[in-house]
């Protein structure tokens, strides 16, 4: 700013910026320089002051209905807090002009001011029906329409059915006076639709909307669609997602996860993978950019069904690709894509990954490996498991779920060493490992890891003999809870 043309340098050189600003305080210890500063601010101050006005009017043109006359405002000149500004105002909206609000009848003006003033006071759904109803004469316009909407969106004390009631009349009411309807009145209305699961409402005004030559922006498209989605019509939202690829045909992130997560709510998960899949090796790879949402939304998708763990692998390499750190909600759907595939060294990995991370490995993993192994026949899986149980530093939702996975697998490493399933050495050395690094010592892991005991103990009788197995019982005792560690070592 320094250099810019309307801010020379030679001024803060001077040392007289700050008289610029109290030139009224300081003229008088400095008349031999009044002249020379009313000639610098002439030129240069007051251009500049010129254009930031210019521009501030030029970005804030869309929001002029949001200002009380100052005639109203000299009461109370704080009316207007920033929760009161509109999240995104339309993007469609003409260009404000002085002459629009001149047009407008006084009516109307005074019905936006004062549902403007109920929306920044908060105030319930009864009053903003009383001033509408008491403004019987007034025409509805764009803005009036938008400022009942949002009361009605948040007068969260009133039951969901008479806020979209009134909201329904509010929409019929601007129809019928020829004002505007545009995109936002339709983002308006999806939350209060979503509530009670309406569709034919929203299908209306998105009717009233394009009949009034109107296209519905890409933001109304994503909302529509995922209304469409949470109230299960399936058939609807992917018309609709075919209607916002005619309109526009280059795909977004949001459009495509929109979608996806929709038809997984309704369980369709080819048909989620078939619209995910456009981002890996579809037409439109170069034009949908791959971020973090995307894969996100393909973990999900690929811990449906078992044949998705190609897709999870080219999600995992994508992550380190892009040096992403993945949630650990992703990296927990991974790992269950590559355990329902049958990939259990790759699950390990992922699991190692979400320890690596500083993430708590959940417990709902252990529960998935170990019945799937015994399910698959490949019990001989469950023995490196105990390394990575062995490794984590967080495991379980909770000391209780932690301590619940813990015997679970001591249970199911007894269960097929006792078939003939697993080696009941392999078997007891895991077991050991695992509850060593844990230090369990209840009466249940004592209980599993005797019963492993047992097994060896069983072996080493049909070897020695039976001679040989009383002498040695003699010798040694019974076995007690205190000395299976100690006793263990000797055998």
């Amino acid at each position: 700013m320094a250099g810019s043309p309307l801010w020379p340098r030679w001024p803060m050189r001077l040392g007289l910026k700050h008289l610029l600003w109290n030139r009224g305080a300081h003229a008088h210890q400095h008349s031999s320089l009044a002249s020379l500063l009313s000639a610098w601010q002439d030129r240069y101050v007051s251009p500049r002051r010129a254009l930031l006005s210019n521009m501030c009017r030029r970005q804030f043109h869309l929001q002029e209905p949001r200002a009380i006359r100052a005639a109203s405002l000299s009461e109370q000149p704080d009316l207007y807090p920033p929760r009161a500004l509109f999240d995104s105002p339309p993007t469609d909206a003409a260009p404000f002009s002085p002459r629009a609000r001149a047009k407008r009848k006084p009516e109307t003006r005074a019905l936006n001011d004062q549902l403007n003033l109920a929306l920044v006071e908060e105030a319930t759904l009864q009053r903003v029906k009383g001033i509408v109803d008491a403004a019987r004469s007034a025409v509805f316009d764009h803005w009036t329409l938008d400022f009942a909407l949002r009361n009605a969106r948040h007068a969260l004390h009133a039951e969901p059915r008479e806020r979209l009631a009134f909201a329904i009349r509010m929409v019929a009411r601007a129809r019928d006076d020829g004002a505007r309807l545009d995109s936002f009145a339709l983002l308006q209305l999806l939350p209060l639709a979503k509530a009670l699961y309406k569709v034919n409402v929203v299908i209306a005004v998105k009717n009233l909307v394009e009949a009034q030559n109107h296209t519905l922006n890409e933001k109304a498209y994503s909302g529509l669609i995922t209304h469409l989605s949470v109230c299960g019509r399936v058939k609807l939202m992917q018309r609709t997602f075919r209607e916002r690829l005619h309109v526009y045909p280059t795909p977004t992130a949001d459009l495509i996860c929109s979608v996806a997560y929709g038809l997984l709510r309704n369980r369709r998960p080819d048909a989620a993978l078939t619209v995910w899949q456009t981002v890996r090796n579809g037409p439109d790879t170069l034009a949908v950019p791959l971020d973090a949402s995307l894969l996100e939304c393909g973990a999900w998708i690929c811990a449906t069904g078992d044949d998705k763990a190609d897709h999870a692998r080219w999600i995992g390499y994508k992550y380190r690709e892009l040096g992403l750190k993945p949630p650990s909600a992703v990296l927990h759907v991974l790992s269950t894509a590559f355990i329902n595939a049958g990939h259990y060294e790759e699950a390990r990995e992922y699991m190692r990954w979400i320890m690596a991370l500083g993430y708590t490995l959940h417990e709902r993993r252990m529960y998935q490996y170990m019945p799937d192994c015994i399910r698959r026949a490949q019990a001989h899986e469950l023995l490196p498991l105990s390394d990575v149980l062995t490794e984590a530093k967080y495991l379980g939702s909770d000391f209780r779920e932690q301590l619940r996975v813990l015997h679970a697998y001591l249970r199911t490493l007894g269960e097929c060493a006792s078939r003939g399933r697993l080696d009941a050495q392999e078997a007891r050395r895991c077991a050991k490992r695992v509850a060593a690094r844990w230090k369990l010592t209840d009466s249940r892991s004592t209980m599993f890891l005797k019963f492993l005991l047992e097994l060896r103990r069983d072996d080493a009788e049909q070897d020695k003999g039976v001679a040989g197995v009383h002498a040695e019982r003699a010798a040694h005792g019974p076995l007690s809870r205190e000395s299976w560690l100690e006793r263990d070592e000797e055998l």
